[in-house]
């Protein structure tokens, strides 16, 4: 879960639905990204970063923590 991401969404102040307009993108697809189940693909993600002001490797960074876990556990 990337409880971060949907909170630094309600800092700026936007609905899942306002900032999913805002990104080309529906309010399903938004929802999927923030619950982990879904990763951005690079302009979706530039995009979130830059409309919530964060960098956007995080999301790659999750991802590959979240990999590596699984191939050790």
């Amino acid at each position: 879960m990337r409880k971060w991401l949907a909170d630094l969404r309600d800092e700026a102040g936007f609905t899942q639905q306002e900032l999913a307009d805002k990104l080309n993108i529906s309010r399903s697809h938004l929802s999927s990204i923030e619950v982990g189940t879904r990763l951005p693909g690079g302009r979706t993600a530039k995009k979130l970063a830059d409309e919530l002001g964060f960098d956007m490797n995080i999301f790659f960074e999750d991802n590959r923590l979240k990999s590596s876990q699984k191939t050790t556990a």
